[in-house]
């Protein structure tokens, strides 16, 4: 179990830099004990062979982070109350610093994790907007590193299509990398501008998108790369408006120096965060 508190502050030094800080104070406890109801275990034992939570001693645990961001050439306006960002055509180069604390209230982890990332949004006219992402990190002291805290690649899922511009969708299993990793995504919504040039698939409303990544990961000698291609739909929910979702068929193709995934479908979900404006 993880009850935890913790703030954060964000402030532009100059026009592009930016500093965030965050610290987080979380007490662990472990829910072996808990009791669970052992006729879901037996009715989805095939999927939930290992149902069962890890025992482990309780303890706590503070983190401090530090993300020092820059966009070169920042273009903005000024407002009576407000600065509007416009953007810019360079992209956005970041470091993240993660560091557990030790000592303070007890905290008992003790580690620093360094990454170093470049990510941007390119809108490209009628054409449709991409955005990539791609970065590479390391633990730079790991004397008491715990689960929780790991770096993890997430094995792609059978069925589902998972955020291209997080996860991979067809990783063979799931794995912590604790040296340093390069790891890179690439996702172009074409908002239309293939289909809707066909006139019964301009009437369809379906949206086009495609995209592909890459991981080295140097300590598991792994290489992978993969390629997809969709289409989606947004769909209003049922008496309710304001709400949507996106529904969508992938084909994923990927090779890797390890294991063969043969081309795979899968299916997305995707829901609408009205408070930040943007997909899920």
């Amino acid at each position: 179990m993880l009850n935890s508190i913790g703030i954060g502050h964000g402030q532009e030094i100059v026009n592009g830099l930016f500093l965030y800080t965050d610290l987080e104070m979380a007490f662990r406890r472990s829910l072996s004990t808990y009791k669970t109801n052992d006729k879901v275990d037996s009715l989805f034992g095939n999927v939930l062979d290992n149902n069962h939570a890890m025992a482990f001693d309780s303890y706590n645990a503070v983190y401090g982070k530090i993300r020092l961001q820059y966009t070169p050439a920042q273009k903005y306006i000024r407002e009576p109350n407000e600065k509007i960002i416009l953007g810019s055509k360079w992209p956005t180069f970041y470091t993240t610093w993660r560091k557990g604390i030790l000592g303070v209230i007890n905290s008992k982890v003790n580690f620093d994790y360094l990454e170093f990332g470049i990510e941007q949004e390119l809108k490209l006219g009628t054409t449709g907007v991409s955005h990539y992402t791609v970065k590479t990190g390391s633990f730079l002291n790991s004397k008491d590193l715990r689960l929780v805290d790991y770096q993890f690649q997430r094995r792609g899922d059978p069925l589902l299509f998972m955020n291209p511009n997080e996860a991979f969708q067809s990783l063979d299993s799931t794995f912590p990398v604790f040296r340093r990793f390069y790891q890179g995504h690439y996702v172009h919504e074409f908002n239309g501008a293939i289909l809707n040039k066909i006139p019964l698939f301009k009437k369809l409303q379906l949206r086009e998108v495609a995209g592909g990544g890459f991981l080295i990961a140097p300590e598991r000698g792994l290489h992978y790369a993969e390629l997809f291609a969709g289409l989606k739909r947004v769909f209003k929910w049922p008496f309710i408006p304001l709400m949507k979702f996106k529904l969508g068929l992938f084909v994923v193709g990927s090779t890797a120096n390890q294991f063969h995934n043969p081309v795979e479908f899968k299916v997305g979900f995707t829901t609408w965060d009205r408070k930040g404006n943007k997909w899920f």
